[in-house]
């Protein structure tokens, strides 16, 4: 399964008009159940849209081409936290919550097929590294990652991530350094797309 990613700018206002129909977040996601496709069993999925403000079902899909972005594949929440792991020292599920909560959430025609995310401060001057500075965040977000892969049970499996992670985290970093000097007063999102 691919996973695309849109790392982009937008003001507040910019972001809404992005996301038309989008609905605004719960302060705390509630807990939804839904039956996995795959097993059939019902399980609890956390959800952020607010019953009594849903987003519009008709929404059209978000127009990213007015705001700087750089496009880019498999870069999404998870190697992000793993990012804030590897050079902050963070615990991998707080970073995770860090990225989870969406500033805007998608119609439940969308959910889970999109993800919008508001990347935090802490991970925006990570990404924004230069020199050798950037050298030392990626050679240690590198090392997380590929100490990550060592646990995956297929060998096969196992070298293609290790392969296509190899030198990528340098790779990311350069990509997405002036899309961070150009920030100015908007904020730095990724939208992923399954």
């Amino acid at each position: 399964m691919a996973i695309y990613t849109d790392f982009f700018l937008a003001t507040d206002e910019e972001l809404r008009r992005a996301f038309p129909g989008w609905g605004e977040p719960l302060a705390v996601p509630r807990e939804e159940m839904r039956r996995n496709p795959f097993t059939g069993a019902a399980r609890a999925y956390p959800s952020w849209i607010d019953p009594a403000r849903p987003p519009s079902e008709d929404a059209p899909p978000p127009d990213l081409g007015a705001l700087p972005r750089v496009e880019m594949k498999s870069v999404d929440t998870l190697v992000l936290a793993q990012l804030l792991v590897s050079v902050r020292g963070e615990a991998f599920d707080a970073a995770l919550d860090a990225l989870c909560r969406p500033p805007l959430v998608a119609p439940a025609s969308m959910e889970g097929a999109l993800e919008l995310c508001r990347l935090p401060d802490r991970l925006v001057a990570l990404l924004a590294s230069e020199g050798e500075a950037r050298a030392t965040v990626a050679a240690k977000w590198e090392a997380c990652l590929l100490a990550d892969f060592a646990s995956i049970p297929n060998e096969h499996t196992r070298a293609f991530e290790v392969q296509r992670w190899t030198g990528a985290c340098i790779e990311i970093l350069q990509n997405l350094a002036p899309l961070t000097r150009e920030r100015g007063a908007r904020s730095l999102y990724l939208l992923t797309t399954v």
